[in-house]
Formats: C-alpha cells, structure tokens, sequence
C-alpha cells in the first residue's frame, strides 16, 4: 500500500484536481439539505405510536397549535375585559396566515351548538383556558401550512410579538407562548443560535491548535483544508441523501472538524520528530504515513463502526448523525492520505522540516515523563483507577431513563417560561391521550362504566392532576344516556363542539390525562401500572397505548437507550476480536477491552450519582465515543513493539515517540467536545459534557494505566 501511495504522490495535480472537482460537483446538493425542526422528527414514521398519533391529530382536529397565553395584572378579571380581548382577536385575525383562534375565544363565542347541552353548569374545557383568578387566558392559534416552515415561522411569531406588545403597552398584560408549534419554534431558534456559535468558536479552536503546536504553513494550510473539504462533502451527502438534520444536528461540524484535526496532528507529529533526525521533507512525509498508517486505519475504521452504531437508534436524526460522521471519518481519512500528503510536499526545503515550535514540543513532553513516571510507579495509577470503577460501579446501578422534552431549555428561554405558566395555571404542559375504540359507540352501557372506571383509576394516580371525558360533557349537559343519544342523531357530535372528544359515528373517543411536570422515568412507570390495571379487567373495544409528545418521547428515550447499549456492547466485543486479530493475544485484546470500557463506567457513574439519567443525548454518547476513545488505545497497542515490554529503556523510548501525539489529540477533542457546552439545547450539552469526560478519562488510562498493565501481558521468560 505504501508503494501505491508513493506513485499517487508523484501526480499532485490531479489528486488536487480530483478533490476540487468533487467538492465542486457536491455543493448544489448543500442547498437541498433536509433540516426538518419540527418536534416530531425524531419518531420514525412507521413506529406504531407515532402513526396512532397522527392518526389521533387527523380524526380528532387537532392539529398541532401555537399556545399564546396572556396573563394580566392582579386584580385583572378577563370577563370585565371583553373589549380588550374582542381588541387582541381582532388583530390576530387580520394576519391572513392565521386560521382559527381557539381556546378561551372559542369558549366566549361559543362552538357551534354546544351551548344547548350546557344550559346551566361550566363549559368542560373552562379551566382548561382560563385561570381559576380568571387573570390568565388561553388562545389556541392554528396557521397556513404555508407559514410553518422555519424561517416564515420565526419572523411570524416575532410580527405578532411585536403587534401584540404594542397592542397591550401600558395594560401591563404578559405574552407567553406554548404548545407543539412553540417547541417547532425554539427548535429552529436552538439550531441556527447554535451554529452561529459553534462555527466561529470552531475556527478559533483550530486556529489557536494549529498556530500553537504546528507552526508549519504546508501542515497548517494540509489539515485545516482537510478539515474544510471533509465538512463540505460531507453536508453534501447529507443533501443528496436527504438525510434529517434536527437541532441535535448542529453539534455535527464540531465533531468532524475535531476528529480530522486529532487525526492529522498524529500525522504532522510524526514527520516533525523524524525530520528533527535529519529527514528531508518527502522522505519524512513518507516515513510518517509508514509509521501511523495501521493505527489511523483501524482507528478510522473502528471510529466508523462507532458511529454507524447509531444506526440501531429508532429515531431518523440519530441515524442520520451516525451516519453522516461515519462518512467523514472514511473521507478524512482519505483526505490525509492524498489532499494532505500533496500539500505537505510543497514544503520541500529543509528550512520546513525544522523544528519551529521546540517550547510546545516540550509542552507536551510532560505528558510523556508521566506516563514514565507511572510507568516507574503503578501503584498510584492503578489505585486511582480502582477507586473509580468501585465508585462508577455503584454509580451506573443509578442510573435510570431519565428524559423531559420540555427541559431542553434553559429557565430563561420563551418556551420554557411558557410551559411553566401553562403547568402552573392550567395543568396542561405534560399529558397523555388514550383512544378508545367500541363497535356499539360511546354511549353503550358497558363502554360508559369502563371509561368511568378508568377514569377513576387514573385520578388516584400521584402523577394525574385531571382526567377528560366523554363522560364529563353527560355531566355538563345534565342528560341521561337515552337523551343524549336523541341530541347526536339529530345533531352530530362535531357541530356539537365534541369533534376533539368523540367521532361523528361514537365509536371513537378519547381520554385525555393532565399531568404534574414529569419526567421519563416516572411517565414510564405511570403506564406500566396503568397496563397492569387493563390487564385486569374486562372491556369491550380496544385501548391504545399512551399518546402524546411526552409518551412518545419516553419510548424514544427507553427504545434508545436499549438499542445503544446493545449495540456498544457488541462493538465491545468487536474491538476484542479485531485486536485478538491484530495482535494474537487474548491478554492485549482484554486490555483494549478494559480501556474503552472503563472510562465509560467512570463518567456514567458519576452522571448517575449526580442525579444524570439516561436520556437522548446522553445515550447517544454510549453508541458514538467507543469510535473515538479506541484511536488512541491502538496507537498504543499497535505501535508498542513486544519485544520492549521487559526493556525499561527502549520502552520509554516508544512512549516519549507516542504519548505527545495522544495528549494532544486527546485536548483537541476535549477542546471541541467543550465548545457543544455554548449550547442552549439539552441534548447537545449532554452529549458534549459526558463526551469530554469520557476522552479525558481514556487519556488517563491510556497514559497512566494501560503501559503498566501492558508489560504483563508478555511473559519475562519470554523477553529477548
């Protein structure tokens, strides 16, 4: 392969041809990328709950809303301020992008004729839009299709902001907003907020990397294009593929652009220290590529496999982000065997094969007088390790799915305010929606005592603050069963205003539960009691299992969670196999096994004792940083020569030769990792914190533990 390398070199021109032109004929497709910021991108289309959902959406009219909730002064009362409302409907009907306005409006204007079954008590839904000091009300606003696409929608509620703010200056009135369109919302907001930060961060990263320890203008140009045409080609693909970009999405660059800077300061390490012995520029360049090549194979390769591992994952996005690295890992890897490798030639004089930077060199040959120093000393590393699986152990049987859609946001953000408000004053920021099928309709006797029963049963329930039924309209109304089946053959239900309760033919209806804030794990453990109850009893129909963006969000978060343990745990055993094959030994392959393992087990640990659960974000860590922690471990494993393991002095001749190019590598990843803690989106900040604590954390054993326990996997009798 080297051979094949070497003659590709001498055609400089058209490897730079071959990249440009490629870069060129991808970028069209950068303009077709499929950024979808819609709350419900997550699910996968064909999953059972998510087509009930929909399901639910079409057949009930409930479309998905902007929430707009405006609170007044204390001591307002709402039903004294008719014309300042009749005001506020007046100037969100003019905007012809919106459709209908629901809610509190529609329950002062009443709803086609539900006023003849509420002659006398309180409309069902009445709490549901006003508060009980009647200072806070609910409008539900439904919109052209035409209007929710990111960028319109952004700039439409920013107009009606604007328009409603004027409207009530000096009546000291709140906006709050709320509901599926507002999280559509703030996910568009979190993903453009997101790159905004993240791309100029990222250039000041590599700039301060590269300036600092390379120092080389043909290295410096060689990776930091590299790092450019991978992220290029890569959004490319994305493109062409159509491949779901969310605001999970926006950490993507961040991640590619750190694993080609790790990958190609390997590289430049290697032909600064053999060009200090006296190597020209060419035969340095190629004594390099000969010296790293294995370990930047596998470790490409094993980084690849580590991230198409979130493939197994149940949600598209996730995919796609394991899917899109994967191929930039491939491409980078490419990239710096050709594009860099050309670049890299142009600096053929000696004067580029000097060592200009000998201050940062010596930086980071601390790094490797410690690995020595514990290499003297064990005992201190190995302890320390000890002491962290025992408590990562106990840590890790803490852990639990522990997940809140609505937490994504930090206390200062638009929906977060809005979903406090709605969870304060109307009970209606977290719930689930059960539909209820029976052939003999929603007034059959049986069908009426199940959904009390039911009814009953979910009220008892700690996490349930309200439960909505069919059952309670029988109320509200004041009829018997009999009589209300005369009212529904004359009139249908949904001129009624029972559309959002109950089909037009009774055979369908639902069973809405408000609950406390809650997160995943205790909404998981609402439904198993609540299935073991159905388990139970005797019904006619069918029950669907729980619905709503929080259940459907707890299943992904579970369903994910599983399929990214499981699927670590065969990369796990991958990775044995694979060094078993490398190195013909069950002892180095166990170790590789323990390096990549253990780290995690810390850093889960300590998440679990500080109160971190499973969650998207953090589970996605669990199927990606195998693919990244492993590159440093086969550097080590790869590149130790046996026949030093009993030989103090050529052992920490290989160390000094080795370490500084993992140190390094291992900050600029940290450093990356760290610039995904500027974001205000949940996930991302999750992936990143445990991300950067888990390479840490492999840097240590790897330089601190693995050498030690290396040397004991050769034999002494067998030492040369």
């Amino acid at each position: 392969m080297y051979g094949y390398l070497i003659k590709l070199w001498r055609h400089p021109l058209s490897i730079v041809l071959f990249w440009l032109v490629l870069a060129a004929a991808v970028s069209p497709m950068i303009w077709q990328l499929n950024i979808n910021t819609r709350y419900d991108a997550y699910f996968a289309p064909d999953d059972l709950r998510y087509e009930l959902s929909r399901e639910l959406t079409d057949t009930f009219n409930r479309p998905d809303t902007l929430w707009l909730i405006i609170r007044g002064q204390q001591g307002w009362q709402w039903q004294h301020q008719q014309s300042q409302l009749e005001l506020i409907n007046d100037t969100l009907t003019a905007n012809s992008e919106v459709l209908s306005i629901g809610g509190y409006t529609e329950l002062v204007h009443g709803s086609g004729h539900s006023e003849a079954l509420l002659s006398y008590k309180a409309h069902p839904r009445e709490s549901l839009v006003i508060s009980n000091d009647a200072r806070t009300v609910l409008l539900e606003l439904e919109f052209e299709q035409s209007a929710l696409s990111p960028e319109l929608f952004g700039q439409l509620i920013e107009q009606l902001q604007w328009q409603l703010t004027e409207l009530v200056d000096g009546q000291q009135l709140e906006l709050f907003f709320y509901g599926p369109l507002a999280l559509n919302w703030q996910y568009a907001e979190v993903f453009s907020s997101d790159l905004a930060w993240f791309m100029p961060s990222l250039m000041l990263l590599t700039a301060i990397l590269l300036g600092w320890y390379v120092r080389s203008w043909p290295w410096l140009l060689g990776i930091g294009s590299s790092a450019l045409l991978s992220l290029w080609l890569t959004l490319g693909i994305a493109g062409w593929l159509a491949l779901p970009l969310t605001a999970i999405s926006g950490v993507i660059p961040v991640i590619l652009v750190v694993l080609s800077l790790a990958s190609g300061i390997h590289l430049f390490t290697g032909w600064r220290r053999l060009s200090n012995l006296g190597l020209d520029c060419i035969e340095a360049r190629r004594r390099s590529i000969e010296e790293h090549l294995p370990p930047l194979f596998w470790g490409a390769l094993t980084t690849c496999c580590g991230f198409l591992l979130l493939t197994f994952s149940p949600s598209p996005p996730i995919k796609a982000f394991g899917i899109l690295v994967a191929f930039a890992v491939a491409i980078n890897l490419l990239l710096h065997l050709t594009w860099l490798m050309v670049i890299v030639g142009l600096g053929r004089s000696k004067g580029h094969s000097r060592d200009n930077n000998p201050k940062g060199a010596r930086r980071l040959e601390c790094s490797s007088r410690l690995a020595i120093k514990a290499l003297r000393r064990p005992l201190p590393g190995l302890s320390l390790a000890l002491l962290a699986c025992v408590f990562g152990g106990v840590g890790v049987t803490q852990l639990v799915f522990k997940d809140d859609p609505l937490g994504y946001f930090p206390a200062d953000n638009p929906l977060h305010q809005g979903a406090e408000v709605t969870a304060n004053t109307f009970y209606a920021a977290n719930y689930q929606t059960f539909l209820y099928t029976n052939p003999n309709g929603a007034l059959d006797s049986e069908a009426v005592r199940f959904v009390n029963r039911f009814s009953r049963f979910l009220k008892q329930q700690p996490e349930v603050v309200r439960v909505d039924t069919l059952i309670d309209w029988f109320r509200a109304a004041g009829l018997g069963r009999s009589a209300l089946e005369q009212v529904f053959k004359s009139t249908p239900p949904s001129e009624l205003g029972l559309g959002r309760e109950v089909t037009d033919d009774l055979q369908r209806q639902l069973v809405q539960v408000y609950l406390r804030p809650t997160d995943t794990a205790s909404m998981l453990a609402l439904e198993q009691r609540i299935n073991s109850w159905l388990a139970q009893q005797q019904y006619p129909g069918e029950l669907s299992p729980a619905l709503g963006p929080q259940s459907l969000y707890a299943h992904l978060s579970e369903d994910n969670a599983i399929n990214m343990l499981l699927s670590f745990l065969v990369a796990l055993v991958m990775l044995s196999l694979l060094l078993y094959w490398l190195r013909g030994s069950i002892r180095l392959a166990l170790l590789g096994l323990m390096a990549n393992l253990l780290p995690l087990i810390w850093v889960f640990g300590y998440w679990g004792m500080t109160g971190g659960g499973l969650s998207l974000g953090s589970t996605m860590v669990i199927g990606m940083i195998l693919g990244i922690i492993v590159d440093d471990t086969l550097h080590l494993l790869l590149r130790l020569d046996a026949k030093a393991a009993h030989h103090p002095f050529i052992l920490r001749r290989q160390l000094i030769r080795i370490t500084p190019a993992i140190s390094l590598t291992s900050l600029v990843l940290v450093a990356g990792f760290m610039l995904g803690m500027l974001s205000d989106f949940g996930p991302i900040l999750e992936l990143s914190l445990l991300s950067a604590l888990i390479i840490g954390s492999a840097w240590f054993f790897d330089l601190l533990v693995l050498p030690s326990l290396w040397r004991h996997c050769f034999p002494k009798q067998n030492a040369p």
